[in-house]
């Protein structure tokens, strides 16, 4: 529950729903009796962040159906054993904990936020039952979200170099699901692009 809460939250805030609402099909999914330690399904599975960390993003995905926009395991994999260099696989691998549905914020919570930094962003916009996501980088992140309207949640990622965020804005483009990806072209450059 730690892990989920904060995510909870924001999601309660970001779709203007109660938290009965959000609730309510988090007990179908994962019944309190599954949590009972020691015998409880989940308990069963182990007790490492990485397994509370994977068991929170299962539960999340069951509940909202939409936050599962990230590509799947076989495809990530695809792209992890075609990046020639050791740098571009970090690249995806940051990038996939980025497009974690568990560090999601709300925009509402933006004007709290006290940093000015350079990175790589994902938006995401509630369309009913479904979502769309936009991924994007920018000199000054927080100034460049404020911008972006109609977004519901965000989150954010520093990067160092200007050559970092363009790496990363292309792995987060290929990441997301096509269907859903609100961004019409490849980030630039896309000719150096090491996932294409």
């Amino acid at each position: 529950f730690n892990t989920l809460a904060p995510v909870i939250y924001n999601l309660t805030v970001a779709r203007g729903a109660d938290l009965s609402s959000i609730l309510k099909p988090l007990n179908k999914e994962a019944p309190l009796e599954d949590w009972r330690r020691p015998r409880g399904k989940i308990a069963k599975l182990g007790g490492s962040q990485k397994i509370y960390k994977t068991i929170a993003e299962e539960i999340l995905k069951k509940i909202y159906r939409s936050l599962d926009y990230c590509c799947t395991e076989r495809s990530f994999d695809r792209f992890l054993n075609g990046a020639e260099a050791q740098a571009h696989k970090k690249t995806l691998e940051k990038a996939r904990s980025l497009l974690s549905p568990l560090i999601l914020k709300s925009v509402q919570d933006l004007e709290e936020r006290d940093w000015n930094l350079m990175g790589c962003y994902v938006l995401i916009r509630f369309r009913n039952d479904s979502i769309q996501v936009y991924v994007g980088k920018s000199q000054n992140a927080k100034k460049r979200l404020k911008q972006h309207g109609g977004y519901d949640l965000y989150t954010v990622k520093s990067c160092s170099s200007e050559r970092e965020m363009e790496v990363l804005e292309m792995a987060l483009y290929h990441l997301v699901k096509a269907s859903i990806r609100e961004n019409e072209n490849h980030p630039p450059p896309a000719k150096y692009c090491p996932f294409c």
